[in-house]
């Protein structure tokens, strides 16, 4: 049986700007990696702007393919507003995707995190993956760039670290540089050099060149 990753993304870029490298790592290793986009990601940003909105779509599914994602479930809740939909709906959807995917480690956006759409993301990949019906190995949270740092009272605190290498980073930088919609200008932390000074930071902090970073939830022995 082949092994999956579940990647839980609030929005779409959230799983390229905080699991973009690891995810190679793991398609390299022989791992079906799929993707949960939970909101719309666009509803609110852009507003009666359909042509917009397909075209953050076309740049969405590029930047997934350069990363070889091999599913993209996408579940339309309202974007930036997700703390309007009933807690125990959300619940119910991700555990159904789990349930499914049958993953056997899961990325989920950390609820430290200026985002509440990223906490309330958070908040349901914790009752998702509790082990009743089927059980991961572990379960990560990741951080997302210009929105992750931005928390001040209780900010991101990694304990989990994966050297990237270089071409790994590239890659990275590439697929967010596919959506347009989203890249913002250096010293905007979306951005390409964002990104690398991320890496390079976190890669300090394990004796790497590069790094992502993430918090270890949870795991289980096999």
């Amino acid at each position: 049986m082949t092994r999956s990753i579940l990647v839980f993304s609030a929005h779409p870029d959230d799983e390229i700007l905080g699991v973009g490298g690891t995810l190679q790592q793991y398609q390299a290793a022989g791992y079906r990696i799929a993707v949960c986009l939970v909101t719309d990601g666009s509803s609110t940003q852009y507003p009666n702007q359909p042509g917009l909105w397909q075209q953050k779509q076309q740049e969405y599914q590029n930047a997934l393919d350069l990363l070889s994602v091999d599913q993209l479930i996408e579940l339309k809740y309202p974007d930036m507003r997700l703390d309007t939909v009933s807690h125990a709906e959300v619940c119910r959807r991700l555990t159904e995707i789990v349930h499914t995917v049958q993953p056997e480690i899961v990325f989920t956006p950390s609820d430290a995190d200026l985002n509440r759409d990223h906490r309330e993301v958070y908040r349901a990949s914790l009752v998702a993956c509790r082990p009743v019906a089927y059980l991961i190995k572990a379960l990560y949270s990741y951080e997302v760039l210009s929105s992750s740092e931005w928390m001040r009272e209780a900010p991101f605190s990694p304990n989990y670290f994966v050297p990237l290498t270089e071409n790994q980073l590239r890659r990275k930088q590439q697929a967010l540089a596919l959506m347009p919609t989203e890249v913002r200008p250096y010293p905007h932390p979306r951005s390409p050099e964002g990104i690398a000074i991320l890496a390079q930071y976190r890669g300090l902090q394990c004796g790497a060149k590069f790094a992502e970073a993430f918090r270890l939830i949870c795991s289980y022995a096999p």
